[in-house]
C-alpha cells in the first residue's frame, strides 16, 4: 500500500512542479521543505507517513513543514506588496 502512495504522490508532485504552477513566484525550491509540504497538502499525508516514506524522523519531517510554510507565507507577502 505505501508503494501505490508513493508512486501517486511522486506522479502528483511531478504534475504539479511541470504543469502550469511552476512559474507562480510562491514556489519552494529547496526539496528538502517542498517535498513534505507537497505531500502532505497534495498528497493528503500525515507527518507520520511522510517520515516513513521519505526515511526521517517524524520531528524532522514536523520541523521541514514548519519552515516550508513559513517561506511559502514569506514569498506570498513579499509578493503582495511588489
Amino acid at each position: 500500500m505505501i508503494i501505490l502512495s508513493l508512486i501517486a504522490a511522486s506522479w502528483s508532485l511531478t504534475r504539479f512542479w511541470s504543469g502550469k504552477w511552476s512559474t507562480r513566484p510562491w514556489k519552494i525550491r529547496e526539496p528538502e521543505y517542498r517535498d513534505p509540504l507537497l505531500l502532505q497538502v497534495i498528497g493528503g499525508f500525515s507527518g507520520d507517513e511522510i517520515a516513513k516514506m521519505l526515511d526521517l524522523n517524524n520531528n524532522t519531517v514536523m520541523t521541514r513543514l514548519f519552515r516550508a510554510r513559513n517561506k511559502l507565507k514569506e514569498k506570498l507577502e513579499s509578493n503582495e506588496t511588489d
